[in-house]
């Protein structure tokens, strides 16, 4: 995860930003697990492409949830 995609800043680490949206994704139904600005994602290998299709969805709005919640922190 980063602030800004094109210029590729990072969020500041004290913001923990992927720990936020982990926590985001575990209350929409889906284990993951940050490794600093990276999100871990291990779906089962018996997942099939919907189910796979539903994990990105979650993992989608959960960080376009904490993106924008940070944004109004700003």
């Amino acid at each position: 995860m980063v602030r800004n995609k094109e210029k590729r800043q990072p969020f500041d680490p004290d913001l923990r930003a992927a720990w936020r949206a982990t926590l985001t994704m575990r209350k929409l139904g889906l284990l993951t697990r940050p490794l600093g600005d990276t999100i871990e994602f291990s779906p089962s290998l018996i997942a099939t492409k919907e189910e796979i299709k539903q994990m990105i969805a979650i993992i989608k709005e959960g960080i376009q949830t904490v993106m924008e919640e940070m944004n109004h922190e700003v």
